[in-house]
């Protein structure tokens, strides 16, 4: 409810989830308790779909490093944290993009082209 980076950050992630349909986005905040009302409050303002947990002593924080927020991670499908990336700022959400795609099942091209119908003299 009080880091602008963060709020900042939280629409680009929201843009991803929805992009990418076998993308889960895990917001955690470290909200005091005494401000819990208001982040949700904020939350529910902008409609976000991705899913938002509140550590509010700080422990998975603590066992993560998190010193400064925003801190993003990227988990693979296994839960193994393979991307970390602290603060935000405008653009960083491309470097995120990047991360997922790597992730990604490549899909397999179900037509390949025959050789013959390739341009050009290639032999």
């Amino acid at each position: 409810s009080w880091c602008t980076p963060c709020k900042a950050s939280m629409t680009q992630l929201d843009l991803l989830q929805k992009k990418y349909d076998s993308l889960t986005v895990v917001v955690i905040s470290i909200d005091a308790p005494k401000d819990i009302s208001k982040a949700k409050n904020f939350l529910k303002s902008k409609g976000f779909g991705f899913i938002a947990l509140f550590d509010t002593e700080k422990r998975l924080a603590q066992q993560l490093n998190v010193t400064n927020p925003p801190h993003t991670f990227i988990l693979d499908s296994e839960g193994r944290i393979v991307y970390s990336h602290v603060s935000y700022k405008a653009g960083d959400e491309a470097e995120y993009e990047e991360q997922i795609i790597a992730l990604l099942p490549v899909p397999e091209d179900p037509d390949p082209l025959p050789e013959s119908s390739l341009p050009g003299d290639c032999q």
